[in-house]
């Protein structure tokens, strides 16, 4: 089973492929050269499964989800399957950012401030800012990024909130869990907030307030 907070869109995925029974979405795909049978299932509670199975003997091989197991054929075959469900991850998974943290701080930038969180390239749904609407200078990045990528030893994605802060304070932001040098941003003065419920929502207002003040343009005072 992969530890993941993924959200499938149950239509692509019949639409990938995979057939319903019982309220259970199931995937089948022969690997290791035709010899073994791998079937992928999704719940109703978006949770990913697989199964092998040895088409000679017609019974499961477990051998791949064991810790320990390290030969050249199971780790081939680990490599093979991890291909193929990320491949589904991909293609079948809700490209909108969605997390109840992301709703929650979308709703307070619109009511504090009046700005929505702009989809600014088209076709990707996984990166969002916040920007002033009057000078349009970013103070908040949204974006769905693989935790790998992170550091952290999980599949799937998560969502970060990239926000500006002063030099010495995101020196001590980093300290705390669940913050992190900003992903594609100037790590000097940005940060990355994991948005899985590790920093609490009231924790956030206060930094999107400082990132708010810090990208906005002071009218230069007249001599």
């Amino acid at each position: 089973m992969i530890d993941n907070d993924l959200k499938f869109d149950f239509e692509r995925l019949l639409l990938y492929g995979f057939k319903l029974k019982d309220e259970i979405y199931y995937f089948e795909q022969s690997i290791m050269d035709d010899n073994f049978l791998l079937i992928v299932t999704i719940d109703k509670n978006h949770c990913l499964k697989h199964q092998i199975i040895e088409k000679e003997l017609n019974e499961p091989y477990d051998l791949i989800d064991v810790i320990g197991a390290n030969g050249s054929f199971v780790i081939s075959m680990r490599e093979e399957v991890e291909k193929i469900e990320n491949r589904i991850i991909d293609s079948c998974t809700s490209r909108e950012l969605d997390s109840q943290l992301t709703i929650k701080i979308s709703n307070y930038v619109k009511e504090k401030y009046n700005d929505n969180l702009e989809y600014l390239w088209k076709d990707d749904f996984d990166d969002a800012v916040f920007r002033h609407h009057d000078t349009k200078v970013w103070y908040g990045i949204i974006m769905r990024v693989p935790k790998r990528k992170l550091g952290i030893e999980k599949e799937g994605n998560v969502e970060v909130l990239n926000l500006k802060n002063e030099p010495s304070q995101i020196e001590l932001l980093l300290k705390e869990r669940g913050i992190l040098p900003a992903y594609h941003m100037n790590k000097k003065h940005w940060c990355s907030i994991i948005l899985d419920g590790t920093i609490p929502f009231e924790k956030i207002v206060p930094l999107i307030d400082v990132s708010y003040r810090m990208t906005s343009m002071k009218k230069r005072a007249k001599k």
